[in-house]
């Protein structure tokens, strides 16, 4: 579970409206990161999420953040969100007898960077259908309802259930790999990169960790 606190700020520095700002440190967010969202004329979505492992809650983490942060240093406060994000991964069946599960319930939440709005939806609609179907036969046996799940998977191309390693990844780093990756990578051609591409400056500029990065790309893409 990762706890996060978010506030929305008035009078926010934000040179660029158009940007969003990550703070990938572990003064910041212990096991996570921090945002700045812009939104126009100096309003700003101003957070953090961390792990469980952090002695300080996430409220005391975002009071340090904002009083620390060079943007938000002139900043006010006018709304506060806290709550808790189930980054643990897929629960182990999401259907049973009369029942469906979808959205935080389900476990369907991105577990590295802990977003769900889009998972939750993709659940829902999957599960939309499948109970439709369930409806018009009358059957609403696991076994028909598995079919939830089958489609759920489906319009994720499988990878939900893989995505907990690469959080493990990204949780082994320290600061100094997040510096050196953002080094790395700060004047190649993102857009046009393909994979190989990603991979050749791993093993290029970052061979200690390029092993660790191809090993996820076989997870994901079994035939590279």
């Amino acid at each position: 579970m990762m706890s996060g606190a978010q506030f929305e700020m008035c009078n926010v520095d934000s040179t660029r409206d158009d940007l969003i700002e990550f703070y990938f440190d572990s003064s910041i967010a212990s096991g996570g990161y921090g945002w700045i969202f812009t939104k126009g004329n100096g309003v700003a979505n101003v957070g953090l999420g961390i792990t469980g492992s952090d002695k300080k809650s996430a409220y005391e983490s975002l009071l340090h953040f904002v009083k620390n942060c060079p943007a938000t240093q002139n900043a006010q406060a006018v709304e506060l969100n806290i709550g808790g994000d189930p980054v643990g991964g897929l629960v182990e069946r999401i259907y049973d007898d009369n029942l469906m599960l979808c959205g935080d319930a389900a476990g369907q939440v991105n577990p590295i960077e802990g977003g769900g709005i889009i998972l939750g939806m993709m659940g829902g609609m999957a599960a939309g259908k499948t109970a439709a179907c369930a409806i018009k036969e009358g059957n609403f046996s696991k076994k028909r309802l598995k079919q939830y799940e089958v489609d759920f998977n489906k319009s994720m191309w499988g990878v939900v259930p893989k995505l907990p390693a690469v959080r493990d990844f990204v949780l082994s780093l320290s600061d100094e790999d997040f510096a050196k990756i953002v080094n790395a990578f700060k004047d190649e051609d993102l857009v046009n990169m393909d994979v190989k591409g990603f991979i050749k400056v791993f093993v290029t500029k970052l061979p200690r960790l390029s092993f660790k990065v191809i090993k996820l790309f076989k997870m994901f893409l079994p035939s590279f």
